[in-house]
């Protein structure tokens, strides 16, 4: 049988009686594969639709991935929110660590929390939280919050550069102030 098929031709006149596709999901690069079982079946990160494969199965796009082995779609799955996926052909998503996030499915990669902006939990699906007032934060991709010390102010939500000092004759004894 031809590549892409099953089966023993001893006895048979035509390859169409004694031939058989390989299925879905599986696929035979070589001929003179004599049974189903000695179909190669598409490994986790790969996929297919159709049947009498002859070439290996189709890879995951950025995104997307497959955990199953022997996966029968036209597509893989969709990475979720919280998850990202830069690589092609892979089997699960990178969870976004604590600081990054993402807010729709399918994304190739986590995006970061801005400046005066903080996000504590890994797999995030909503945009960062600002800094409250008493804190800020002026890097990029974290997961919390520096206070404010004592002698310094942050009177905003959100501070992305460094507490102000105190103006001269005042004083701030508290700490996140």
């Amino acid at each position: 049988c031809e590549a892409g098929k099953h089966g023993r031709l001893a006895g048979r006149v035509f390859e169409i009686d004694a031939c058989f596709d390989c299925p879905k999901g599986e696929y035979s690069s070589e001929p003179g594969v004599e049974h189903q079982a000695l179909c190669k079946v598409c490994e986790p990160g790969r996929r297919s639709n159709i049947k009498s494969r002859t070439t290996d199965c189709d890879g995951c796009e950025k995104g997307r991935y497959s955990a199953r082995l022997g996966m029968i779609r036209d597509e893989c799955d969709i990475c979720p929110a919280g998850y990202a996926q830069s690589r092609v052909n892979q089997t699960g998503c990178d969870i976004c660590l604590p600081g990054l996030y993402t807010t729709q499915e399918g994304q190739y990669e986590c995006k970061e929390c801005m400046a005066g902006d903080y996000t504590d939990r890994a797999g995030e699906d909503q945009e960062c939280t600002s800094c409250p007032r008493g804190y800020h934060q002026k890097n990029n991709a974290r997961a919390s919050c520096l206070p404010c010390i004592p002698g310094f102010v942050g009177h905003q939500e959100g501070l992305g550069t460094a507490c102000r000092a105190c103006a001269a004759g005042y004083y701030m004894p508290d700490l996140a102030s």
